[in-house]
């Protein structure tokens, strides 16, 4: 999915459901939170520290059974107080140039100096 269209998707949704099976971590679950969007999220690699703490995530095992439970429950559940709006437009931007303050300016870089 081209990038620009992330933020429209995101408005869009109610929920972001995250089914990996193994993941590092994910730029959509911070921007969904941003944008006051729940989450479901199989609880693997980073996306743990990424959502632990996070009212508006809730974590599962990585199979189908867990998946279905975790979606059941937050469609049955009472509607739990929304986040202040936020563009999730602008969220998923935030969310890029945070991310992008934190990586070294030359990490990737294969040249090696002398």
């Amino acid at each position: 999915m081209p990038e620009d269209e992330i933020g429209e998707l995101i408005a869009w949704s109610d929920a972001i459901v995250l089914p990996y099976r193994e993941a590092s971590q994910s730029g959509v679950a911070p921007a969904a939170i941003a944008a006051g969007r729940f989450v479901v999220s199989t609880q693997v690699g980073g996306l743990v520290e990424q959502l632990r703490d996070t009212p508006m995530a809730t974590l599962c095992e990585p199979d189908a059974p867990s998946l279905t439970t975790a979606l059941r429950e937050l469609i049955d559940a009472p509607a739990r107080p929304e986040a202040p709006p936020v563009d999730p437009r602008l969220a998923w931007r935030d969310m890029a140039r945070q991310l992008l303050t934190k990586v070294p300016p030359h990490a990737g870089s294969h040249h090696r100096r002398p």
